[in-house]
């Protein structure tokens, strides 16, 4: 993630460009920290990196499903008309995201900028197992204010269809995966 973050420095301008233009952008995990380590997110007018991401609180790669609550209150695009609480799974061994200073975190919050945070099986923000990475303030994803650039640890990609889901047999409910929605959501985007 490091070597591709530094090569997008060199293009980090244009990126930004990419982004003020409305157009959407999604890091994923790894995209996620080259977002991060680009300074693209969380966005700041500087464009200098104020955040960062080190290992696990658990010392050990996390692998399997989480619980996350979507914030209501975010324009993030991606997320229009998902629930707010989704499930999807993790897949890191450096994922917990660390900020600069502490007053940064009360930016993001004033800003709308946190898009998805860990929570438990009952909606309630706890540490590990829930927060498979003890990221502070259980953030999952991280958006800039207009909504159409998003980070996020949690990989959609890999719940794109119904089966995807461990319980899949149980879920009669489910039509399709809630990373298929986010992706019909950046096209509907797009089109519109």
């Amino acid at each position: 993630a490091d070597q591709l973050a530094n090569q997008i420095k060199l293009y980090v301008k244009e990126l930004r460009h990419f982004v003020r233009l409305g157009r959407p952008v999604l890091g994923i995990c790894n995209g996620f920290q080259v977002l991060v380590k680009a300074g693209v997110l969380p966005a700041s007018h500087s464009g200098e990196q104020t955040a960062g991401f080190t290992s696990n609180d658990s010392g050990r790669f996390e692998a399997r499903w989480v619980n996350l609550r979507i914030n209501t209150q975010s324009s993030c695009l991606f997320f229009k008309g998902l629930s707010e609480m989704i499930e999807l799974p993790v897949a890191h061994g450096e994922g917990k995201l660390v900020l600069k200073s502490p007053r940064q975190l009360e930016e993001l919050k004033k800003n709308k900028s946190i898009a998805m945070q860990y929570v438990s099986d009952d909606g309630k923000f706890t540490g590990y197992p829930h927060n498979p990475n003890g990221s502070i303030f259980n953030i999952a994803a991280l958006t800039n204010p207009e909504g159409n650039c998003l980070g996020m640890m949690p990989h959609p990609e890999r719940y794109t269809t119904k089966y995807h889901h461990p319980n899949w047999t149980r879920q009669t409910f489910v039509k399709e995966g809630v990373g298929l929605e986010m992706f019909r959501n950046a096209v509907e985007y797009c089109r519109g």
